[in-house]
């Protein structure tokens, strides 16, 4: 639970790193870089691939931090390859949801932060809500988190990862495609 907690805060951040890319072009200070040898779509996938990769770093800081406070209060039961694993097990989310923030800015770039937010907190709040107040599988099935295992009591949902992984990379090739 601790691991998909986690990764439901770097998917916003994720999603905040990309709007900070939508800041810099309607700043104008986006013009003065694509006066260079500097294509758009380089721009954005730049800002992209940066964002992501941030993201990655952040699930494995994250992961290392959790088995260090693990180990700092005696619990000598929890491996650091267990903690890990935790909180990677939320990279599709941040994949999904980095990619549904590319494909808003190069689609609506007013909505750049506001539609990958929105989507990761109704997802979020539907994750535990919903099974409380019944809702049915189909209605659970829409939050990308309820596809997720609890790594490492569980193991990993190898088809959900690889599906949510694809359709993220999916949507941030077509929000590249848009903004170019």
């Amino acid at each position: 639970m601790m691991g998909t907690l986690l990764g439901v805060a770097v998917a916003l951040q994720v999603a905040r790193r990309i709007g900070a890319a939508r800041a810099e072009e309607e700043s104008g200070r986006l013009e003065a870089l694509l006066a260079r040898p500097v294509t758009r779509l380089r721009w954005l996938g730049g800002h992209a691939v940066l964002a992501l990769t941030g993201g990655i770093l952040l699930l494995t800081a994250m992961g290392f931090a959790v088995w260090l406070g693990a180990a700092a209060s005696g619990s000598h039961d929890i491996a650091l390859a267990d903690t890990l694993r935790s909180t990677l097990n939320a990279a599709p989310v941040v994949v999904l949801i980095g990619g549904l923030g590319v494909f808003s800015f190069g689609l609506v770039p007013r909505l750049t932060v506001a539609v990958p937010v929105t989507a990761t907190v109704v997802a979020y709040v539907a994750s535990f809500l919903g099974p409380a107040l019944s809702w049915p599988a189909w209605a659970l099935d829409l939050s990308p988190i309820t596809h997720l295992a609890l790594v490492p009591a569980e193991p990993w949902a190898v088809t959900s990862g690889i599906v949510m992984s694809c359709l993220g990379l999916a949507l941030a090739a077509g929000g590249l495609m848009a903004f170019r």
